[in-house]
């Protein structure tokens, strides 16, 4: 069966599997009936067959991450790539998203903060991510694979990374009308500090208001050897403001602003941010500055579950200026500014219902976008940088069907996209250019017993062309939508007091085959690639003892030799496994525990460096006092590297930092 055959039969399986159970709807009354989810972010998410983490801010608060690429080092199946700095910070999922040295994203990975987009900026050898202080988040859920990301965006053929920030209302306790927090943490290496302050505040029953400032410095890195780690020293003030206020009766209604403001300078930098050892094209003095604004109205009656509506508008500028290139003969390249403006709209409503026998969770809405990434070298446009506007329109929905043991879950989008040059630009195709795309999936959950379960998913999402890649100059002819078919089956248990009263062991493991078509690689069209591999997750929890441990193995076959002769795919990382143990001392309060990550050697590849394998190990200890004197006090103390090992990062090119020791301390007033 080819693919268009098996994409037409995705997305009628996924319109009809809806349609037919919701049809009773319109014949009769329905009793409806509140669906709760209940998410850990420290569990392993046995109950869907999307393989899907989340990081709540409780984990976040003692997890001491860098950076917002860090925060999300341990999700299986995610690999950081980059460097330290804010400027070349970038992320991997199953083979895709950066590609190690070159760019921070390939496109094929959606990164948003509070709805707007974070990680689709297209700049050579920057990174992707957009500046966040991963203190100011309060939950973070990452998608392995396209399953479900339709909800959110198309191509999202590695998967995706949805973020929110701090209110109020996440810090107030109680009664509580004010609180204040101040942060501190200290990191060895790079005599690093971060001082972060928060202040909330409800001077009104319906009014919340919070106030947020990090600052985060570090001077150069070291390895393992006592090495300098080019481009790791760095400054970067970030700041979030936002309000609530919630209206009617019965507060239904919401509206809720925000603003934040990230901002980097950089002196002397290497030009290539991702690997600041690349030194070919020199240093550079480089500024970034990046604004975010988010305008959100929210209607949740609490006697009618068929609505719970969001409509919001948000906004996110990134300027990037490059000058004293420290290599004149190319600074039309290392010079080039980038003025990029991404524009948002999205309504969405969630309606609870049951049909029968069935109990619905349906999220279904529109969504539309305007991107203009504008680049520049002395006042003009970039020849090695085409100006374009990306504009897209968007309809999705998502049905969670329950069904006694069985869950389906049938996800659609439909996208339209339309690309055009800007500021005279006529490199490559250089005309206007339509596309759409389609993003079906089908989930399918069965619980075998009280415990165990099997589950299966197929996904289809097209990727659309970008402006870089459209308007590059070795373009010669319009380039067709990227394609991708990915299957993923496996099994998990899930058993509370497993062996003691209380206790919780869980594991999954995930089976997956992604099937790519037209693969874009800058200008050329590929014709098929292929990313196979498996997940391991298991972790096991009682009062006074912890274990975590993961494996990922990913394996990218290049089907057409687009890199080359060897049959590999070039940024796949190498295999991973993490294994933690901790153990809770609950009359004070304090947790300790210690970390291991495994990383094998990488011999598959095409156009990096091979690198070798290594094992790195980490000590934590969090304490945190419930009364006297400190109490509201949190202390974390953190050893990363302990043994001082000296390793190379394979997506990176880069070695890694030697030993580091972290002392954290926050209190709340």
């Amino acid at each position: 069966m080819n693919t268009h055959a098996l994409r037409t039969m995705l997305l009628a399986g996924t319109v009809l599997s809806s349609l037919v159970v919701i049809s009773p709807v319109l014949a009769q009354e329905t009793e409806l009936s509140s669906v709760v989810v209940n998410t850990d972010s420290a569990d392993v998410a046995t109950d869907t067959a999307a393989a899907v983490s989340e990081i709540d801010a409780e984990e976040i608060e003692v997890k001491q991450a860098g950076s917002f690429a860090e925060l999300l080092a341990s999700v299986p199946g995610v690999s950081v790539a980059g460097s330290s700095n804010p400027a070349g910070q970038a992320i991997n999922i199953r083979g895709f998203g950066s590609q190690g040295g070159t760019y921070g994203s390939d496109q094929r990975v959606a990164v948003s903060v509070d709805g707007v987009s974070a990680g689709s900026d297209e700049a050579y050898r920057l990174g992707s991510l957009s500046f966040i202080e991963p203190d100011l988040l309060k939950n973070v859920k990452v998608y392995r694979g396209p399953a479900g990301t339709g909800l959110f965006s198309s191509g999202a053929i590695g998967g995706a990374v949805i973020a929110e920030t701090k209110d109020a209302s996440d810090l107030l306790e109680g009664d509580d009308r004010f609180m204040a927090r101040q942060k501190l943490e200290y990191s060895s290496n790079g005599d690093g500090l971060l001082s972060s302050s928060y202040v909330a505040a409800q001077p009104l029953e319906n009014l919340e208001l919070l106030g947020a400032f990090s600052y985060r410095y570090s001077d150069v890195h070291v390895d393992g050897d006592g090495n300098d780690i080019d481009g790791s020293d760095f400054g970067t003030p970030f700041g979030l403001l936002s309000g609530k206020y919630t209206f009617g009766d019965t507060k239904a209604h919401s509206i809720k602003a925000s603003y934040q403001y990230g901002e980097a300078k950089l002196t002397n930098v290497p030009y290539s941010a991702l690997v600041p050892s690349f030194t070919m094209f020199g240093f550079v003095d480089r500024d970034v500055v990046e604004n975010k604004a988010n305008l959100e109205y929210g209607y949740n009656p609490s006697d009618n579950d068929l609505v719970d509506f969001k409509l919001s508008v948000g906004y996110r500028k990134q300027e990037i200026e490059q000058s004293n290139s420290s290599i004149p003969m190319f600074a039309s390249t290392t010079e080039v500014d980038f003025d990029n403006e991404f524009y948002t709209v999205r309504a969405e409503n969630t309606s609870r219902l049951e049909t029968g026998a069935f109990a619905h969770s349906l999220i279904y809405g529109v969504d539309g976008s305007i991107y203009d990434r504008i680049a520049s070298y002395n006042g003009n446009s970039s020849s090695s940088n085409p100006d374009g506007r990306s504009t897209k329109l968007a309809a999705f929905a998502q049905d969670k069907i329950e069904l006694g043991r069985l869950t389906l879950t049938p996800t659609v989008r439909f996208e339209f996209q339309k690309i055009e040059p800007l500021n005279g630009t006529t490199g490559g195709y250089g005309a206007e250019s339509t596309n759409f795309a389609i993003s079906p999936s089908f989930e399918a959950v069965y619980a075998l017993t009280d415990h165990l379960n099997v589950f299966g998913s197929v996904a289809y999402t097209d990727r659309l062309p970008t402006v870089d890649e459209l308007y590059n100059t070795s373009v010669t002819t319009e380039l067709e939508p990227e394609t991708a078919m990915n299957y993923e089956a496996g099994v998990s248990y899930d058993h509370r007091s497993f062996i003691t009263d209380g206790d919780v062991f869980q594991a999954k493991l995930s089976v997956y085959q992604n099937n790519i078509e037209n693969m874009i690689d800058g200008p050329t069209q590929a014709d098929e690639a292929k990313v196979e591999g498996f997940e391991v997750e298991a972790r096991y929890d009682a009062e006074r003892f912890y274990t975590m441990f993961s494996y990922s193995q990913i394996r990218g076959y290049d089907l057409s030799n687009q890199y080359g002769s060897s049959g590999w795919l070039p940024y796949v990382p190498a295999d991973e496994a993490r294994w933690t143990v901790g153990t809770r001392f609950p009359t004070w309060n304090l947790d300790v525990s210690w970390e291991a990550v495994f990383n094998a050697g990488q011999d598959r590849v095409s156009s990096l460096s091979e690198t070798g394998g290594y094992a790195i190990h980490n000590f934590k200890t969090v304490w945190k006092p419930e009364d006297g004197l400190l109490q509201g006090t949190d202390v974390v103390f953190g050893v990363e590297n302990v043994f001082d090992r000296t390793y190379t990062n394979y997506l990176s090119q880069e070695n890694g930092d030697g030993r580091t020791f972290k002392l954290t301390v926050a209190k709340t007033f």
